[in-house]
């Protein structure tokens, strides 16, 4: 039996709407910015931490100016890993509604693990073939810290 057209394209779709999301967690573990432009539209307007920012080059920069110091009270996160969790994924043609779960794990410099549990509630659209993010609204539902260790052989391991 052959799966119709349609399926197989919503099959598609979705999958590379995840792949979008997966690169945006890439992109701030490793304050790679540039891969922004494969995430967002270039007039992405987004909400975090309760401040609105317009534009992909303001997104920019509010990452690399802010790096999570401002809302998580510290100096500086030598570490950062997110987890995408649970997506759930509504498209309409070439728009696409998504609502996904994300587990922030944050080292700070004062020794600490900072975990949040996001959301981001986002639309997104697809241009020339490829799915981005043109509005974003990012919730932080909980969070705790915790003493953290950190590995001794991890600048050894990271070259």
């Amino acid at each position: 039996m052959a799966i119709p057209e349609s399926a197989l394209q919503t099959l598609l779709d979705k999958d590379a709407i995840r792949d979008v999301l997966y690169r945006y967690a890439t992109a701030i573990d490793t304050w790679n910015m540039d891969i922004f432009d494969e995430v967002f539209t270039k007039d992405v307007t987004a909400v975090y931490n309760y401040n609105d920012i317009s534009g992909i080059e303001a997104l920019k920069r509010y990452f690399l100016d802010l790096r999570f110091r401002g809302p998580l009270g510290v100096k500086a996160l030598p570490t950062r890993m997110h987890f995408t969790g649970n997506i759930t994924i509504s498209l309409s043609g070439n728009e696409a509604t998504t609502d996904t779960y994300l587990l922030a794990l944050n080292s700070s410099d004062d020794g600490r693990m900072l975990v949040r549990g996001n959301r981001y509630f986002d639309k997104f659209i697809k241009l020339a073939g490829s799915w981005r993010i043109r509005e974003r609204r990012h919730l932080t539902e909980w969070m705790f810290d915790s003493p953290v260790k950190m590995d001794p052989d991890r600048a050894a391991a990271a070259r």
